[in-house]
């Protein structure tokens, strides 16, 4: 079981794989240590992966939807 949301979070994200807070503890200093290891490119990555959720991809993606329903 994933707690996040991969297809939005993608490969930009870390994700917790049940509610036990050492193992989400642990993930976030993972993460946290990761995005210090390289913050401009990590921040990069992030803001990319941020951006591409907008209105129009959004609207597409459900045009696609209702297309393949007819």
């Amino acid at each position: 079981m994933c707690i996040t949301v991969p297809e939005v979070g993608g490969e930009v994200a870390y994700y917790w794989h049940n509610l036990d807070p050492q193992q989400m503890a642990a993930i976030f200093k993972e993460g946290m240590a990761d995005y210090h290891s390289d913050p401009q490119e990590k921040s990069k990555a992030l803001k990319a992966q941020a951006d591409s959720f907008n209105w129009k991809t959004a609207a597409a993606a459900y045009i696609d939807v209702y297309k393949s329903l007819l």
